[in-house]
């Protein structure tokens, strides 16, 4: 949070592409207690549509993973935390989506969450 917007950063260099003002959030004047990170999989059908490339996350496979890396939370005196010992994996669907939660590996990519599955017609 940055002048009362949430900014999203992307890339190895963190460039900020867009940002939502103040105004959504209006609950979020403040620091939050809660943080989350992943995917999601919709559909207005029966059937769900595939998450990331479509394969179960696999151990640290970047070339078939959809994954975030470099994941950190800023506290409330503005200091940058590894969550490690605050994540907990959350999958609603685990027979088609997975997650996994890898903690700091290398300095390139940080704090990483793997995650992604099937479509339900598999």
């Amino acid at each position: 949070m940055k002048n009362g917007r949430w900014w999203m950063h992307v890339g190895r260099d963190f460039k900020q592409i867009a940002f939502w003002p103040p105004k959504l959030f209006t609950g979020l004047k403040g620091f939050a207690s809660q943080a989350a990170w992943g995917g999601e999989a919709f559909s207005s059908v029966p059937t769900l549509p595939p998450m990331g490339s479509g394969h179960f996350p696999g151990h640290v496979n970047i070339d078939k993973d959809a994954y975030c890396i470099k994941i950190s939370i800023l506290d409330f005196v503005g200091k940058t935390q590894d969550p490690e010992t605050l994540v907990s994996e959350f999958e609603d669907a685990h027979a088609l989506y997975r997650v996994l939660d890898e903690p700091i590996t290398n300095k390139d990519f940080g704090h990483t969450v793997f995650f992604g599955g099937p479509d339900s017609n598999k």
